[in-house]
């Protein structure tokens, strides 16, 4: 390449450069601005998508960035129904010190909207909202789409926005704005969207009560209508995915022609209850039958997905500006004839009809989007149900009259009735008070006899307190911590420990059973252990285990027949030599887990329980040798810790998660490890109740 080619093409690039950047600053949105919210409408680029092929990668090449059109107007662009997918770019500079901006696109009813905005490291951030998300998807939670901007002084960023629409009526607004501004307008459309939405709630009262009170089909119907068109405009604003569905994005998509459909099929009811086509009209009244069954198919096609959701919705414009021109046409028949409420309805659906036609030319995109095409079906709605309500209110009227005589004769019989119901109230009332004295007095039996049997169960633990050793085992040559949480007032639980012939010897005892039960199982478990070792001399654990299961079935009579009992008791039982450095573990379906460097070692036990008689099979107890290192960590335990219900879903403890939290907490000190399974017990449970005694061991060797 030759230097002058060279110097033409280098020349040409840049000229080319320094005219994109000044055309995007003469296209660009600055801030601030002296009006509270900006209309960035005229710095618009589009880029329609026909077949929604492009992703956010293609649109930002030479290729597809050259063939976004200017939009080079100060209307909102507005598509009218239409199946294309569009794409939008939108440059805005800070031309001030560093400041918070909000893009509000108030268009609630998107299907699809993906945005992207320019963070500061460089990238885009991505947000996907709309209607087919859930609305906690959306970073601010709003019925219109906003999203955060934040510019350092000079800063330009470029937007990119995306919609994807599935054939319905589409517009893109879209605004700059900081946020007091926002709050302001925000607050000045609420205000106008209360009074709307008061005129509905009054009118919807009104006619529940007229419809409770005269029980006619009118005021149903037009509860019904009042409904339906609640529910359609309060979709239309955005309000009710916001407050009312959050998480049904598929409600939030077919609410509107669902509730519109709705809402035509009363009102067609309604005006032929209340202008009484049948009679006066009956030509007309076939008509709107028809055209109600039509409504009736359209609200069932807007329950289902595209096609029929699409034409649903195109049809339902043309359907309710027909309806809505039927009655109007209904009511001046009607009106010749003389009859009252007609009137209002000329008023109302003349009113209601300019309304409906100026918010559908917008729909179509024949009419900006301004505050009367905007708001248009509800001020005209909300003029209609005034004067229907006028129109009740005249009906009514008209009904009171006609009813007078028998609405006196009623209120005489009711007087009557009244007087009778008094007399019979005094009777029951002395009754109810008789019998009250009556409950009064059981309870305080039943309060004096619960107290004496509580009396008595606490002395029993003092009683059980007293047989136990001592919880604080400062003093013993093997330091440890004993963790002890009975389920009642007493335990079926208990532990016990005793130095023999220079062994230490301790057990883990689970009896049959808690509460009182339990205690006193515990109470024949721990004499029988001192019994055993120190009347007998018995310090090896399976032999200890194996003449404690022959004095249980002595004791308790044990045969195997069945009156017989089956109590028993599981346990772990250790015999610790210091000097020889040597543990003898043996245990009746209690384990008894060794944490050493962090690992922890399982010792099973035997699969059978202490007492109890077991036909055909000879108990076997077997020992377990281990030779321990020093700071070995130790634990034996009832099986009360792994079985208690808790968690986000309710479920067991379990086996498993016990071991991880021994080899978790093995290595703290016993203070720490005692005061960390209660932490985490409690913090389990919850809300629940412990079903079971709970006692842990930990022995540092």
């Amino acid at each position: 390449m030759s230097k002058g080619l060279f110097r033409l093409v280098v020349f040409t690039v840049l000229f080319l450069q320094i005219s994109h950047e000044l055309f995007a600053e003469n296209t660009a949105i600055l801030l601030p601005q002296n009006q509270s919210k900006i209309s960035a409408s005229s710095a618009l680029y589009i880029l329609e998508d026909i077949a929604d092929t492009l992703d956010f990668s293609d649109v930002r090449t030479d290729l597809y960035s050259k063939k976004f059109q200017f939009h080079n107007s100060s209307d909102e662009p507005n598509f009218g129904f239409t199946n294309s997918s569009f794409w939008f770019r939108l440059t805005v500079k800070n031309t001030a010190e560093a400041g918070k901006y909000w893009l509000e696109i108030p268009y609630p009813f998107l299907n699809l909207l993906e945005v992207y905005v320019p963070a500061k490291n460089g990238n885009y951030q991505k947000h996907s909202v709309g209607d087919h998300y859930p609305f906690s998807k959306r970073s601010i939670l709003h019925k219109n789409f906003l999203f955060d901007m934040d510019f350092s002084e000079g800063e330009q960023k470029v937007v990119y926005a995306h919609i994807r629409c599935n054939g319905e009526a589409t517009s893109f607004p879209v605004n700059v704005l900081n946020t007091l501004d926002w709050v302001k307008r925000d607050y000045a459309e609420l205000v106008v969207l209360g009074v709307y939405y008061g005129i509905l709630i009054f009118a919807f009262f009104l006619s529940f009560f007229l419809g409770i009170s005269l029980k006619e089909k009118v005021n149903f119907y037009y509860l019904l209508y009042i409904t339906g068109i609640g529910i359609f405009q309060f979709s239309l604003d955005g309000l009710a995915f916001q407050y009312l569905w959050p998480n049904n994005p598929w409600l939030a998509n077919h609410i509107i022609p669902m509730s519109g459909s709705f809402a035509v099929f009363f009102l067609l009811l309604f005006s032929q209850q209340l202008l009484q086509t049948k009679k006066l009209a009956p030509a007309v009244h076939q008509v709107i039958s028809f055209l109600a069954i039509a409504d009736a198919v359209l609200h069932f096609m807007s329950l289902f997905n595209n096609p029929f959701y699409s034409w649903s919705l195109k049809s339902l414009n043309f359907i309710a500006l027909i309806a809505n021109s039927l009655v109007l046409v209904t009511a001046i028949i009607v009106f010749r004839k003389r009859q009252k409420s007609a009137r209002y309805f000329l008023i109302a659906f003349t009113l209601l009809i300019l309304g409906v036609l100026l918010a559908m030319l917008k729909n179509f995109g024949y009419l900006p989007r301004i505050f009367i095409t905007e708001y248009g079906i509800q001020i005209g709605s909300a003029i209609e149900i005034i004067f229907l309500s006028f129109a009740l209110a005249e009906n009514v009227k008209t009904l009171k009259e006609e009813k007078q005589m028998v609405q006196e004769l009623l209120l005489e019989q009711l007087k009557e009735n009244n007087k009778s119901q008094i007399e019979r109230n005094i009777e029951l009332e002395n009754k109810v008070l008789e019998r009250t004295l009556e409950i009064k007095e059981q309870t305080k039996i039943i309060a004096e006899k619960n107290k004496d049997i509580t009396d008595s169960i606490n002395y029993a633990k003092r009683i059980q307190q007293a047989i136990l050793p001592p919880e604080d085992t400062g003093e013993l040559q093997f330091p440890m911590f004993i963790y002890f949480k009975p389920r009642d007032i007493v335990s079926g639980d208990f532990y016990w420990y005793e130095f023999r012939d220079n062994k230490f010897i301790i057990a883990a005892v689970d009896c049959t059973g808690h509460g009182v039960p339990g205690a006193f199982m515990s109470m024949v478990g721990t004499t029988l252990l001192n019994k055993v070792v120190n009347d007998l001399g018995q310090t090896l654990p399976s032999q200890i285990m194996k003449q404690m299961d022959v004095n249980i079935l002595e004791s308790l009579k044990q045969r195997g027949d069945i009156s017989s009992n089956r109590d028993g008791m599981d346990m772990a039982i250790c015999s610790i030599d210091a000097s020889k450095k040597e543990l003898i573990y043996s245990g009746a379906s209690r384990p008894l887990y060794l944490v050493r460097n962090n690992e922890l070692i399982e010792y099973k036990s035997s699969i059978f329980s202490v007492g109890g008689f077991l036909a055909g099979n000879e108990k076997v107890f077997e020992d377990a040798y281990i030779n321990y290192q020093s700071n070995d960590m130790i634990y034996i335990f009832s099986d009360g810790y792994a079985d208690q219900f808790g968690g986000e879903k309710g479920k067991k403890f379990m086996s498993k998660n016990l071991r991880l939290l021994f080899s978790r907490i093995a290595s703290l000190p016993l203070d720490k490890q005692k005061s960390e399974i209660h932490s985490n017990l409690i913090s389990w449970m919850g809300s629940l109740k412990q079903v079971d005694d709970v006692l842990v061991i930990g022995i540092r060797l």
